[in-house]
């Protein structure tokens, strides 16, 4: 088919081992994938992406949290200048947008593709990124292309990391949306829907009322079945060496049998966390860490940024259809992108 050649073939010496799971023809082998994480705890949270050492030697400088001060804000408006400059270059639609006031945009995020509405259902709404640092906030599946129930390759959706997908509006989150660009993750969910894929390092698990899931003292981590999912991303793909990437993935809003936005609880919890003060403060007005002991390191990335980002539907121009009979699902390679989401 046309697009035949997104269909790259993976030679075995070269992949890690999440990278085998798929097969030459764009498939996922989710039996192998099982027997690839048996028995690896996955259900202690414990988020390694909000310890010091994950940011290495910046480990003191306020770079990366969503309230950073660096390159945002007068007199020093690298973030507005950069926006302003990609505004005029794409033409994108790019809305300054708020969590406190989210029911238009909410409900701009989750329009449907033009071609079908074909989300499946334990998808849809909003979903919050809760303890993800790289400064993207809220998104929404049900506005990406599934593949119809009848079709070639049905619970496989094409997603635009550009388009309804907020960051803050920061210098992270500014370089962050435009990265994402020309980004296009393609989902494959397992038939006993307990797990998605979306690269060779990165999966979501679908928590169930059989999940005990606990911080690392073994105290019990609140969550909603079936409104909060758990992110993992494997450690250079590799389930042998650990998680390296943890998060909740949360829906805090959705759409009615009306049409209209309904909130979850959990969005009060998303609300506080993008209006109130911050647990903790760095130094020197805030732009270095070396106060914060590696105990409380992590709360730096609590604080939210209300004001966000957001580029709107529709995702249009897409690389590959599941829908197209004539074309293999698109395989990532070992260098492919390392998602978020």
């Amino acid at each position: 088919g046309k697009h035949k050649h997104l269909s790259l073939r993976l030679l075995p010496c070269l992949v890690v081992p999440m990278a085998q799971c798929y097969t030459d023809d764009g498939g996922f082998d989710w039996e192998k994938y099982k027997a690839l994480v048996k028995g690896i705890d996955i259900l202690t949270y414990d988020p390694p992406q909000k310890k010091p050492a994950y940011v290495k030697k910046l480990r003191n400088v306020n770079l990366f949290t969503p309230r950073s001060p660096y390159f945002h804000g007068f007199p020093c408006c690298v973030s507005e200048a950069m926006r302003c400059y990609l505004r005029h270059k794409y033409g994108d639609e790019m809305q300054d947008v708020y969590l406190s006031n989210p029911d238009e945009w909410f409900l701009k995020m989750l329009e449907p593709p033009k071609d079908g509405d074909f989300c499946p259902d334990f998808l849809r709404g909003i979903w919050w990124m809760q303890d993800n640092i790289a400064n993207e906030t809220v998104v929404s599946l049900e506005s990406a292309h599934w593949g119809r129930p009848d079709g070639p390759n049905p619970e496989v959706g094409m997603k635009h990391a550009l388009k309804n997908w907020t960051t803050g509006n920061g210098l992270l989150g500014t370089v962050i949306m435009n990265i994402k660009r020309n980004a296009w993750p393609c989902l494959r969910i397992s038939p006993d829907r307990r797990w998605i894929a979306f690269s060779s390092h990165d999966y979501i698990y679908l928590l169930d009322e059989t999940d005990k899931l606990v911080d690392p003292q073994g105290n019990p981590v609140p969550f909603r079945v079936g409104d909060d999912f758990l992110r993992i991303s494997w450690k250079h793909g590799d389930p042998l060496q650990g998680i390296d990437y943890q998060y909740l993935l949360r829906r805090v809003a959705y759409k009615d049998g009306n049409g209209k936005l309904q909130k979850t609880p959990t969005y009060e919890k998303l609300l506080e966390r993008a209006t109130g003060p911050p647990k903790t403060v760095g130094a020197c007005f805030n732009y270095y860490l070396c106060n914060i002991s590696d105990e409380d390191y992590g709360s730096i990335y609590d604080a939210l940024d209300d004001h966000q980002i957001l580029i709107p539907g529709p995702e249009v121009d897409l690389p590959w259809s599941p829908d197209d009979p004539n074309s293999e699902v698109p395989v990532p390679v070992l260098n492919s992108t390392k998602w978020s989401l």
